[in-house]
């Protein structure tokens, strides 16, 4: 086969960034209107699916300003935004999941947001925890190295807390270590 005399006869066809806008405006604005469940980004199905919402070990939904700690002890994502529509199959990016003070109204929301601020995905989530659970999930424990891990990235840089003072704060709000917890330097 002879290669083309110029560049200008391999033609070849750009993607369409007007379908793909479109069709990721669609889902944004399914998952900003839907009352019944909390919708999230696969990128396997290339959708918006149900998230499912963590559970305690009665079954009980965990509130949205226990996520955080939750995060830290289980195996669990926050929902995930639209920025994975890389067409990698697979991929998950979490949002930040944050409380949001409204002046207008005096109350205070939880949202879930894209995290970079890029693809606009934006829900608030605190009604979804008061609705009957559709899915609620009790996500497996982390190891021992993990949830260490976790808590001492989690813990504040102006904090005054020692690395000791935090693993005591953090176990005697009820986590459990699955392993044997050896600290530096004892």
């Amino acid at each position: 086969m002879d290669l083309p005399s110029s560049p200008s006869s391999i033609i070849t066809i750009p993607p369409s960034y007007h379908e793909t806008a479109q069709r990721l405006g669609k889902m944004i604005a399914e998952a900003m209107t839907c009352r019944f469940a909390l919708l999230h980004y696969d990128s396997s199905s290339k959708s918006m699916v149900e998230w499912c919402w963590p559970a305690d070990s009665e079954g009980q939904k965990i509130p949205p300003s226990d996520l955080e700690d939750y995060c830290a002890e289980y195996n669990f994502k926050y929902p995930c935004c639209l920025c994975a529509d890389s067409g990698r199959k697979g991929g998950y990016i979490e949002t930040a999941v944050y409380s949001w003070w409204n002046e207008t109204t005096k109350k205070t929301y939880w949202i879930a947001r894209c995290a970079s601020d890029t693809c606009g995905y934006q829900v608030k989530i605190d009604g979804f925890f008061q609705l009957t659970p559709s899915i609620a999930f009790q996500y497996p424990r982390r190891d021992t190295a993990q949830t260490l891990q976790k808590m001492y990235a989690s813990r504040s840089k102006a904090s005054n807390e020692t690395p000791h003072q935090s693993l005591f704060r953090f176990f005697r709000r009820g986590a459990k270590a699955t392993g044997r917890l050896v600290i530096a330097g004892s």
